[in-house]
């Protein structure tokens, strides 16, 4: 029964922040749509009493978007008033900035302070009551966390449903982003199983230093610290959301550049992991976290042949190339299901 009302406050807070991202994003779209028909009515009423004077009609445009900006960003201002309704979906220990460049302290005053701890869609509180009763079942628990505040919580609610056999379900931390050093020690000490999708790190590490500050981004996507202090790690794609392509994740986790190659020599360099790490990762890693490592995640006999050809050799070619690197015939349990 305990379970059950977790369960449903979970739902009912969930359908709550449904209700007001509704509710909000209808009356953007309608305030839009009222903001637009007025510039443009405001123009043509210009263009019409001035002899069809474009130059005036297009400063009235001009007026008119300029308005219908400043409208905008104090509604946004106003909606940032809605914790449940935001967009920033990470949970930290300290303020970070959402806005970067030329706009940070703009968008400072847009959400009243200089930064935010979180957007919660659901209080942590509520959404970490049932791993107790999960893991009482036998369940094993992998929990999606972003933000040094979400991991740390987390770790805390895992850490009291371990007895002596520690983390015998192998609860997981999904995605890990945004971690300082002390929490990549006790991640490994508690032999908790962290699910990285290194891509992540192709649009993140334009933006990290400046929203979270670089002594917290040093110790953030740590693909290498975390494996040499002993914790087990699968790498994983995030598709839907990415691509379900792995080579470009192999090739961020080996690099730490994005897709166009930036920046030389690697986004905090020291963290690069090579070839062989980031393909135990994605084969015997995740074959750890699903509990099948004993018939998956290795070529050799009495385990399943699910094997891949590729058209470069990946331990060896330039790992530049790796995100490139595309199959030639894939084997799923000794079947060949694609050949090229």
């Amino acid at each position: 029964m305990e379970n059950q009302q977790h369960v449903q406050e979970l739902s009912s807070e969930k359908t709550e922040f449904k209700r007001e991202i509704g509710v909000f994003g209808g009356v953007s779209i309608i305030g839009g749509i009222m903001i637009g028909s007025g510039i443009f009515y405001l123009g043509s009423y210009v263009l019409q009493r001035t002899n069809y004077n474009m130059g005036l009609a297009l400063l009235a445009w001009i007026l008119g978007g300029v308005i219908s900006l400043f409208a905008g960003l104090c509604y946004a201002k106003l909606g940032a008033a809605m914790p449940k309704a935001g967009g920033r979906t990470v949970y930290l220990t300290e303020a970070y900035h959402p806005c970067v460049g030329f706009l940070a302290g703009f968008c400072d005053w847009l959400i009243g302070g200089p930064g935010s701890v979180a957007a919660l869609a659901i209080a942590l509180p509520t959404a970490l009551k049932p791993v107790m009763g999960i893991s009482d079942a036998g369940i094993q628990v992998a929990t999606h966390v972003i933000g040094d505040g979400a991991v740390e919580k987390t770790i805390d609610s895992y850490e009291k449903t371990f007895g002596k056999e520690g983390n015998k379900l192998r609860h997981t931390l999904v995605h890990c982003q945004i971690t300082d050093r002390a929490l990549l020690e006790r991640i490994a000490k508690l032999g908790i199983v962290v699910s990285y999708q290194p891509i992540f790190l192709d649009y993140d590490m334009h933006i990290v230093e400046k929203r979270c500050g670089k002594e917290l981004a040093s110790t953030s996507y740590a693909f290498k610290t975390l494996g040499d202090l002993g914790a087990k790690i699968a790498y994983g794609t995030d598709c839907p959301v990415e691509d379900c392509n792995p080579f470009p994740n192999i090739y961020s986790a080996v690099t730490r550049k994005d897709s166009k190659g930036f920046p030389e020599g690697g986004f905090y360099p020291e963290e690069c992991v090579d070839v062989y790490t980031a393909v135990d990762a994605y084969t015997e890693g995740s074959a750890y976290m699903e509990f099948m490592e004993g018939k998956k995640g290795r070529i050799k006999p009495g385990q399943l042949a699910d094997i891949v050809v590729l058209d470069k050799d990946i331990f060896t070619c330039d790992p530049m190339e790796i995100k490139d690197i595309l199959p030639v015939m894939t084997m799923v349990d000794g079947k060949i299901v694609y050949k090229k």
